[in-house]
């Protein structure tokens, strides 16, 4: 069985949705209320080399990870991304991942063609 048969992590895909928060410490301040888009999603996500790190860099752009996904995930820089199973097991407190790229076709995985999107954590 190739990695392609089973992608070895499961992640969910969020979108970020601009809503107003009228509590009352919150004086009606703009905030990202993320939206669950699809969960279980078939991905495999590996650190950033140094080279995509620089690549990035020089855009001005942070990055930490690449995730790989066997079909087009459809996400944009909207979205947000949990890495909620690792090898078969379940993440106990999955960190948000923003996705800085978007899903760009690549075969440089050394598996085959792979979807590869790159993110980096989720700071604000």
């Amino acid at each position: 069985m190739s990695i392609l048969d089973q992608l070895p992590d499961r992640c969910s895909i969020f979108i970020r949705q601009q809503s107003v928060d009228l509590s009352s410490n919150k004086l009606g301040a703009q905030v990202d209320d993320p939206d669950l888009v699809s969960s279980l999603v078939e991905c495999w996500m590996q650190p950033a080399n140094a080279k995509e790190i620089r690549e990035y860099e020089k855009r001005g752009q942070s990055i930490s990870h690449k995730i790989y996904f066997t079909t087009d995930p459809n996400v944009t820089e909207l979205n947000t991304i949990k890495v909620t199973h690792r090898n078969g097991s379940a993440v106990s407190n999955p960190q948000t991942l923003d996705v800085i790229a978007v899903p760009d076709p690549d075969a440089t995985a050394g598996v085959g063609f792979l979807f590869k999107v790159m993110t980096n954590y989720t700071t604000g």
